[in-house]
């Protein structure tokens, strides 16, 4: 089974360190729009 990338980073790396997805969409330099555009599997 293929898991997203998205899903990975919010599993892995939102959710642990307790960010919100514009925390961090910041920290990684893309804007909030993008990154939940990656964690819902659009992009």
């Amino acid at each position: 089974m293929r898991v997203a990338f998205g899903k990975n980073i919010k599993e892995l790396c939102i959710v642990p360190l307790g960010l919100s997805v514009t925390e961090a969409a910041k920290a990684l330099g893309v804007s909030r729009k993008t990154l939940s555009s990656m964690i819902n599997g659009k992009v």
